[in-house]
């Protein structure tokens, strides 16, 4: 993944934070994170979101295509070789 897809998925997701919630720490609490996660993803600190994809997709009420706005189908320039041929990491183990 790119550094530039990258930040479009840690804005996306501080977007829908700001969007649903009243604050960072509302959100915290709400996903059981600890103090100050969101502002280290803020600051770029951290991208542990990334480990949390699958758990922000279903608390914003949207499907992980979505939160990462996977190209679609004809537009496979950003994906890399197991995700064009539809695999993940657990189908074929390096």
């Amino acid at each position: 993944m790119s550094v530039q897809n990258a930040e479009k998925i840690r804005s996306r997701i501080l977007s829908l934070i700001d969007s649903e919630f009243e604050s960072d720490a509302a959100f915290e609490r709400a996903m059981g994170l600890s103090e100050k996660t969101v502002n280290n993803w803020r600051r770029d600190r951290s991208a542990s979101y990334m480990k949390m994809i699958p758990e922000l997709a279903e608390k914003f009420g949207v499907n992980v295509t979505e939160l990462l706005d996977t190209p679609l189908s004809g537009d496979a320039s950003e994906l890399s070789n197991e995700e064009q041929r539809g695999e993940t990491a657990e189908e074929n183990p390096t």
